[in-house]
């Protein structure tokens, strides 16, 4: 069978109104059609820039394994290469009180082990596992109490208060078997995974290769690719160099200065998309907070010293889009009456001079490999630039496994560039609170106040309500720079001419669909 686009399910103004009254919105899906029959694909490999740091699911909020996870594991909801959300584990689902979501689930799937996928292992991914301390995205789960079973395939999350993001994030909640979670640690659920999705686990070497087997009973359809092959590669030249000698299907994060050697290739093609992926860098201003950078015209200085047009124009092919707040156009609640700060390194001195700090500072910068197109290029012409106005930079170059492991123990540096695509949710809300809200592992900035707006924004049923909460927010983290606002980058990717993969906003790399030409 062929998965079908099942139809936009974001709630529209109408449909938020009608909650708002009391009415219950019902959210369908279409049937999955046949697949169209091809020819088998062998072994399939896939590049990207780092390795993985676990295979539990729900112990990481990394992109790198993300994608994996959802080549293994099925989630309750996804998104289609348009980017709508769409019911996938569930088949329908529904806002209920005004507050709650209803979900039925879909019968007769299985996860790899053969037990059967039903309401007790929804209940339990999120009650147990995701909700946990343990799990990075705890945070997204703080406002459902409790997820209540009615029926072998049919479950009710209740909400404290209306959450009408909560299907955006279930993308990223891949649905696990009680038992087999029961029957191991957490050491070797690390190390072991086991989902409903159209790959099985066979085997990972650290640092070398994860290699998947297909799902020959996947629910919606076996996948032509018999043997898929994950490999961290972390130098984008050696990833392009595989790709021309026909050692990889696909790989991430193709660097525009490669970009030619790529689209003149008879064997392999550029695949692109613009998503809503920023990259920005973070200072550090919890508790620890160098003294400079606790002082505001010290954060709106260096914004003003980082020439950020010169970084897109020169490292970036100009396909990037230069921001002044924590998320992209493409975003609910971004708000477009912000402009981003113009490079102006006189008005940076002056603010430096004014915060007492006339002959500058050093400060510590973070880059892990494989953050950013770019990335420590990027870097680098950050250093070059904040020198200029006086301000002394050591750009500390890391391996990605080592800088997560840091950053979820937040011993980073005074400031780390970051990535984040807020889920692919495309909704502002997974941008502020798991960045700024108090508590949320990777916010290094938050006030009362913003905590209070977060949280408005995070309950509101009103879209346009919502809007308006999320965009005054963003205008708070412009005035306030907790970090330097950079741009939204290109996604890019190079992909064999023999198959049909194309790049798609979310970011994901779903491969059961992939078919040869």
């Amino acid at each position: 069978m062929k998965r079908q686009r099942a139809g936009h399910l974001g709630l529209n103004r109408r449909d938020f109104l009608k909650v708002a009254s009391g009415s219950a919105v019902t959210l369908l899906g279409i049937s999955l059609g046949p697949r169209r029959a091809s020819a088998e694909i062998p072994v399939f490999t896939a590049a990207q820039q780092s390795d993985l740091r676990t295979l539990d699911p729900h112990m990481h909020a990394d992109r790198v394994n993300h994608i994996v996870d959802d080549n293994i594991h099925d989630p309750l909801v996804r998104r289609d290469a348009k980017n709508n959300l769409i019911p996938w584990l569930a088949e329908k689902y529904e806002v209920v009180n005004g507050k709650d979501w209803k979900f039925t689930l879909r019968k007769g799937v299985k996860f790899h082990n053969g037990n059967p996928f039903d309401a007790k292992a929804v209940k339990f991914t999120i009650e147990k596992r995701l909700k946990s301390a343990k799990s990075p995205r705890s945070g997204d789960y703080k406002l459902v109490n409790e997820v209540k079973i009615l029926d072998s395939h049919t479950v009710v999350f209740v909400c404290e208060k209306p959450y009408m993001t909560l299907p955006n994030v279930l993308y990223f909640a891949p649905i696990v078997d009680e038992q087999y979670c029961a029957a191991h640690d957490d050491e070797f659920l690390a190390k072991n995974p086991m989902g409903t999705g159209p790959f099985r686990f066979v085997e990972w070497v650290k640092d070398d290769r994860l290699v998947l087997e297909r799902n020959e009973a996947y629910w919606a359809g076996k996948p032509d690719i018999k043997r898929l092959v994950f490999k961290p590669v972390p130098e984008a030249a050696t990833r392009v160099s595989g790709l021309l000698a026909g050692q990889l299907n696909l790989a991430t994060y193709i660097p525009p200065q490669l970009w030619k050697s790529v689209e003149q290739s008879q064997r392999v093609r550029l695949s692109t998309s613009i998503g809503g992926r920023m990259v920005v860098a973070v200072f550090h201003l919890d508790k620890d907070v160098p003294k400079p950078l606790a002082d505001v015209r010290v954060r709106q200085a260096l914004n003003y010293a980082v020439n950020k047009q010169s970084i897109v124009d020169n490292l970036l092919a100009g396909k990037a889009e230069i921001i002044g707040q924590p998320a992209g156009p493409a975003v609910f609640g971004f708000n477009p009456a912000i402009r981003p700060y113009p490079f102006d390194p006189a008005k940076a001195k002056l603010l430096l001079k004014e915060a007492g700090y006339p002959d500058g500072f050093a400060i510590k910068f973070d880059v892990a490999k494989g953050m950013a197109l770019n990335d420590i290029q990027v870097c680098e012409a950050i250093v070059a630039q904040l020198k200029e106005v006086g301000v002394t930079t050591e750009l500390v170059v890391n391996e990605w496994t080592d800088f997560m492991s840091r950053l979820g123990d937040r011993k980073t540096n005074a400031l780390h560039l970051l990535s984040w695509g807020g889920f692919s949710s495309f909704d502002a809300i997974t941008y502020l609170k798991p960045l700024f809200f108090t508590g949320d592992k990777y916010a290094f900035y938050s006030t009362p106040e913003t905590d209070k707006l977060i949280l408005e924004a995070e309950g509101e049923i009103n879209q346009e309500k919502r809007k308006s909460i999320l965009q005054r927010t963003m205008n708070i983290m412009h005035t306030q720079c907790p970090m330097i606002f950079l741009h939204v980058q290109s996604n890019a990717y190079g992909v064999s001419r023999s198959c049909t993969w194309e790049a798609r906003p979310d970011e994901m790399i779903p491969l059961a669909d992939v078919k040869s030409v």
